[in-house]
């Protein structure tokens, strides 16, 4: 019997669940460094060099895209001659490179299912001669996972004047369609220049088609300005305002969420895990009114932690993860207290957490 119960005990530790995570958070730097760091304890954990530094100047995106085992890097140049890098997820070795469309100037990826969809812009014509500022269509990509093969390349918007930057894309799950949103060229000497909305792109078929509207300098979904998610049959989009707007399946608006944020100008947003709420954080160029959570199923936002800001969000179970324009602050999962914060002398693109 003497052995009995240390037996037991030792069956007993061995089918308990364990108290370890395996979450984690990638960040691309704007030197094209990508850091890995533990969850929740914020540490860094890796670095890697993906290629030599942007010749110009490179602005916060979209640029990670992971999977179980795989984590997709958008590698921009600045001169139109980018690519994806393909790494393993638990080692962070680099495993192949994607070429992508030459003279394209990519924003981001979408990872969904066996497609990647990769965004981004072509320069045209100079339109304001005293500034230098050109006018910009907007370019998608679509290329086959497995193996990198561009499949097609469409111009969803011609530029015609305008400068069609896209601010965001995202992708149904089924792959069905693609919302890109547009934030550029708003400058007092070259107005016509300015674009704002979002469109969506019907991938069902063989070939690419977007949205139709009348010229304009305006997406279909004329509301949304910053970032904008799948949800239900429809989208999810920020405004530029306090509210957030639930587009349906065909454009039309289904409802209004209110963040609560009043003194800022709203541009990202996070689901948590399970997709049952939101969070919206106050960015640091506008005002510190903090985190706050937003319920999907109805009722008002609330505060979960006041004088806090950042740039964008990622929601782990574990842990809030946030980009500053240069740092990375890890935060604790119900309070939103600060765990663990790393600088950095360059600039912060993308944030994900996985695991």
């Amino acid at each position: 019997m003497g052995l009995v119960a240390p037996l037991i005990a030792t069956a007993l530790a061995l089918a308990a669940p364990s108290t370890q995570t395996s979450e984690r958070a990638f960040a691309l730097l704007s030197d094209i460094r990508l850091i890995e760091l533990a969850l929740p304890s914020g540490k860094i954990v890796a670095r890697r060099r993906l290629g030599p530094k942007p010749r110009e100047l490179i602005t916060a995106g979209r640029f990670l895209a992971p999977t179980r085992d795989r984590l997709f890097v958008l590698v921009s140049t600045g001169t139109g001659s980018d690519s994806i890098a393909v790494l393993d997820a638990r080692t962070a070795k680099l495993l192949t490179t994607y070429a992508l469309e030459p003279g394209v100037r990519y924003r981001g990826i979408v990872l969904t299912g066996e497609l990647i969809y990769a965004y981004g812009g072509r320069l045209g014509d100079e339109v304001d001669k005293t500034n230098h500022l050109r006018e910009e269509s907007a370019v998608l990509t679509h290329l086959d996972v497995r193996d990198g093969e561009r499949r097609v390349t469409v111009t969803v918007r011609p530029a015609d004047g305008h400068m069609w930057w896209i601010y965001w894309g995202a992708a149904r799950d089924d792959a069905s369609s693609v919302v890109l949103s547009y934030h550029g060229g708003c400058y007092p000497d070259a107005t016509e220049l300015c674009t704002s909305g979002a469109d969506w792109v019907d991938a069902g078929g063989v070939t690419l088609r977007s949205c139709g509207v009348p010229a304009s300098r305006s997406g279909c979904l004329a509301e949304a300005h910053g970032m904008i998610e799948p949800y239900g049959v429809g989208w999810i989009a920020t405004t530029g305002g306090e509210s957030l707007v639930q587009y349906g399946r065909h454009g039309n608006v289904l409802r209004r969420l209110h963040t609560g944020l009043r003194r800022d100008h709203v541009m990202n947003f996070a689901f948590n895990v399970n997709r049952s709420r939101l969070y919206v954080l106050s960015s640091c160029l506008y005002g510190r009114d903090g985190l706050r959570r937003v319920s999907l199923s109805g009722g008002p936002s609330r505060l979960v932690r006041a004088k806090i800001c950042g740039e964008s969000l990622a929601v782990a179970r574990t842990a809030f993860v946030v980009r500053r324009a240069n740092a990375i602050d890890v935060r604790r999962p119900k309070t939103a207290t600060l765990r663990n914060t790393q600088e950095f002398r360059t600039d912060v693109l993308d944030v994900v957490a996985t695991g």
